[in-house]
């Protein structure tokens, strides 16, 4: 058997393929591995399948980081420490750092959290499972305003044609339908425009709740210009 170990061009390390070890090679692989980096983030897991890729096959997306990584980014004295201990890239642990630090430390003020005596794993725990929650709670509501402006657009595109035919076709009506029939839309354009002021009023930073709103006010300025 040849074991080739790959090198990629930001310092990544791979094997060519899956390696059969027996347990005492397994045992001095792992050790290996955590005299390299630190130990706490060296995790052993069963798995059925092995990735198809190896390094230079395709782009390799970041790995999510794991509380103990964390705690390791705090117990460090440097960037390059963090780097060597963590298996990272520089530049992924100097923007983790950066990002996740201040987050970290105000969220520890505000709960009134020591992590200078305190359990520090723990502590990180609670703070990224908290911190995770919160990002599913935003994410659903992102999810509920984006379905909520698709059928507010739905509805006036439909009112706005309505309308249209109105006023393009009067003839079609008597003078009491056309009157009671163009009554009836500006009832519809109150409740929708009820609608759209409510929902403006909930509007969240996000990519497409941006473009859905953009379009719903472009709708809306034609429909003004019909129903008066």
């Amino acid at each position: 058997m040849e074991l080739t170990v790959l090198l990629g061009d930001k310092g990544y390390v791979d094997f060519n393929r899956p390696t059969k070890m027996s347990v005492e090679q397994r045992q001095k692989l792992v050790k290996l591995f955590q005299s390299i980096f630190s130990p706490s983030i060296i995790k052993i897991k069963n798995v059925d399948d092995f990735r198809d890729w190896r390094i230079g096959d395709k782009k390799l997306y970041p790995r999510q980081w794991i509380e103990e990584e964390y705690e390791v980014l705090f117990g460090v004295d440097s960037i390059d420490e963090a780097v060597e201990k963590l298996g990272r890239s520089w530049q992924a642990v100097v923007v983790k750092d950066g990002h996740w630090r201040y987050k970290f430390i105000s969220w520890c003020k505000e709960r009134g959290k020591d992590f200078i005596k305190g359990n520090k794993l723990e502590i990180i725990k609670e703070f990224v499972r908290e911190h995770e929650e919160l990002k599913q709670k935003d994410r659903k509501k992102k999810k509920e305003i984006r379905l909520a402006l698709k059928t507010l657009i739905e509805d006036t595109e439909k009112l706005r044609e309505k309308l249209e035919k109105l006023q393009r076709r009067p003839d079609l009506y008597s003078p009491e339908a056309f009157a009671e029939e163009k009554e009836k839309l500006k009832e519809k354009y109150k409740i929708i425009n009820s609608k759209k002021i409510k929902l403006e009023s909930e509007i969240i930073a996000d990519t497409y709740i941006e473009k859905y709103h953009n379009r719903l006010k472009e709708i809306f300025r034609e429909l003004k210009r019909i129903a008066n």
